[in-house]
């Protein structure tokens, strides 16, 4: 009995991204450059908003610095994040991994949540 390899081999999730094989300009922009502020192009944003990898895209492209649209963010908007991350920490056990949501930050590690500096 032979099994097909394909699928027993989880799929690395940039094979299962919404943008795969997608004009790349809809995801570069002149902005990226000189860290402008700029909107992702809609296209882009479309796709990257429905992509079911949009967690793992925007954690890699936060973690290496990617220029273009990435996990629906601009390049702008990830250095400002990369910012954020490093400037505070969880007031209650000092963890760094927190996540923001809307107007509040969240402890990773132990839960606690806080607002943000708006």
């Amino acid at each position: 009995m032979s099994r097909h390899l394909d699928s027993e081999v989880a799929l690395d999730w940039r094979d299962r991204a919404a943008c795969r094989g997608l004009p790349q300009e809809w995801f570069i922009t002149p902005g990226d450059a000189d860290d402008e502020p700029w909107d992702p192009d809609p296209r882009a944003l479309a796709f990257c908003l429905a992509c079911p990898v949009r967690p793992e895209c925007l954690a890699d492209a936060v973690r290496n610095g990617d220029v273009g649209t990435r996990g629906g963010t601009s390049a702008h908007q990830r250095r400002q994040l990369r910012r954020v991350r490093r400037r505070q920490g969880c007031p209650g056990c000092s963890a760094t991994e927190t996540a923001v949501v809307g107007r509040f930050q969240y402890c990773l590690s132990c839960g606690l949540s806080w607002r943000t500096v708006a």
